[in-house]
């Protein structure tokens, strides 16, 4: 009787395990293709992360700049060939460049963290390129007229009709390809591992030397003796320009600020800002 039982058992829970794998079957089957068209591309999104942190490890075991090219066309590949097969079903379309983003980001600051290589590089020509991202940035100097003056504000629109453009017209850094940062780009420059202290990495301190004013210094944020011309405003007061327009509300874009933490924020257009320019990366052109 006890085996009888045993079998009975044995056969109720073989049955009840084969209901289940049907069920989970059935439910996969039942995907619409929008589901579909979300699963495939966080597979392509994880393999693109494990790419770059592959390329990051093989460019400290060769001594040289880190080599994203064929992480960087697989995943745009990829990206499309599922969007095209989806047809118009994908949650979003288009979205290829702000998932890049993220990645080139977040993969970005896990390599600055468990890596022992600098991972800014002084270019000598009024340039810092990060080694980790392949972003090239333009220094910023305090209250001199020049172009990389910090304290220049622009429109929206002045920021790539003025800005970008005489930096490109002159071949600034010995380069033409100069653009507008993207938000995530932006953030890539910040340290995030002291959550206490978020602020952006000591090689955006360029020593930028001025005098005060009968104590009164040109800014909340700046030191009496040095400042870092390019993010004390960034990470302390002032918010600047992203390349980004805000979905809802094409009269205004993102703006990138710090108060203690983060804030991506959206202001019109016609608000005066300062911008930072970046070259080179994923999007270089």
């Amino acid at each position: 009787m006890s085996v009888t039982r045993n079998k009975t058992w044995s056969f109720l829970i073989s049955a009840g395990a084969l209901a289940l794998l049907a069920t989970s079957v059935t439910a996969a089957a039942a995907l619409t293709d929008a589901e579909k068209c979300s699963t495939q591309k966080m597979r392509v999104a994880g393999k693109y992360v494990f790419c770059r942190m592959k390329a990051e490890a093989k460019a400290i075991k060769k001594g040289a700049p880190a080599d994203f090219t064929n992480c960087d066309s697989k995943f745009a590949a990829k990206w499309a060939k599922i969007e095209t097969k989806a047809a118009g079903a994908c949650p979003a379309g288009g979205d290829v460049q702000s998932v890049g983003d993220i990645a080139i980001a977040d993969t970005a600051l896990m390599a600055g963290t468990v890596s022992a290589a600098a991972r800014f590089q002084y270019n000598g020509n009024g340039t810092t390129s990060d080694l980790n991202t392949g972003l090239t940035w333009e220094n910023k100097s305090y209250n001199d007229d020049s172009v990389n003056d910090i304290t220049t504000r622009y429109t929206f629109q002045e920021a790539v009709t003025v800005h970008i453009a005489t930096l490109n017209g002159a071949s600034f850094g010995g380069h033409s390809d100069w653009r507008v940062a993207t938000p995530n780009e932006m953030l890539s420059l910040v340290n995030f591992s002291n959550p206490g202290e978020i602020k952006s990495y000591p090689a955006f301190d360029f020593n930028c030397d001025f005098v005060c004013n009968m104590g009164i210094c040109p800014g909340p944020v700046f030191d009496a003796i040095t400042s870092n011309c390019a993010f004390s405003e960034l990470w302390g007061h002032e918010s600047f320009w992203t390349s980004t327009t805000n979905p809802e509300d094409p009269t205004e874009a993102i703006t990138v600020l710090n108060w203690g933490f983060i804030i991506e924020t959206e202001e019109s257009k016609t608000t005066s800002r300062p911008v930072i320019a970046v070259r080179g990366g994923r999007r270089s052109d």
